[in-house]
């Protein structure tokens, strides 16, 4: 299964509510598309948080 995501703006917490309902297991895949920040207060942790889901 591929799971996409968009529209994030800077929204730590939606973000990880989202994460909750994907099963990265087996050859599951999430594609992220675009605007990681800008409206939200959490940008820093947005990008944070998906470098480390990407294993850097």
């Amino acid at each position: 299964m591929i799971y996409a995501m968009s529209d994030i703006h800077g929204c730590i917490g939606e973000l990880q509510k989202n994460m909750e309902q994907v099963d990265l297991g087996g050859d599951n895949r999430i594609v992220f598309c675009g605007d990681y920040i800008d409206y939200g207060d959490s940008s820093y942790y947005v990008l944070k948080y998906l470098w480390d889901l990407h294993g850097f």
